[in-house]
């Protein structure tokens, strides 16, 4: 039983660097960063595209998308539209769509996102605040339709009158 959910958090992960791989094909971010097992960073990061983190970080590290490795960890607040934890955090973490920390993963912190996936043996000791998504529509430019000049002037638009009310109590 072990071994399938280290295999389905492989896949998982697997899954998030190909979703990463997909949006950099669509222009949407690319991977930027990816800080090694040896390294260790203080300071602050701050990145377009994605970051994979499987060194150390002592500060805050903010990107689009944030994926911390099993040998990952960051003493410090993470900050993305979507993160994916298989390491260890020691801060808050604040991700506009999605935060998901697979079995190898632990969280202490507080949560703040739209989306929280916990899988089954991940850790996470903290408060989780739920925010629905922002929807932001943008029309669709095959739908949208240009109206030809006409040479007709249009009749005038017949005034209302006022209606008054009076309230009384």
């Amino acid at each position: 039983m072990e071994k399938r959910q280290t295999d389905r958090s492989s896949s998982i992960s697997q899954g998030r660097i190909n979703m990463a791989s997909k949006r950099q094909q669509q222009g949407q971010g690319s991977l930027e960063t990816l800080i090694g097992q040896d390294s260790l960073i203080r300071g602050e990061i701050i990145s377009k595209g994605v970051v994979r983190l499987d060194g150390s970080l002592e500060g805050s590290i903010q990107a689009d998308y944030l994926i911390l490795g099993k040998t990952g960890s960051v003493k410090g607040d993470m900050s993305a539209r979507e993160i994916v934890v298989d390491g260890t955090v020691e801060g808050d973490l604040t991700a506009e769509e999605l935060v998901e920390i697979n079995p190898d993963g632990a969280v202490e912190g507080n949560i703040r996102t739209a989306k929280l996936i916990v899988t089954e043996g991940a850790f996470f000791s903290g408060t989780s605040f739920m925010e629905r998504p922002r929807k932001v529509e943008k029309p669709e430019e095959e739908n949208l339709e240009t109206a030809e000049p006409s040479e007709e002037t249009a009749e005038p638009v017949e005034e209302k009158k006022k209606l008054k009310r009076i309230f009384i109590f």
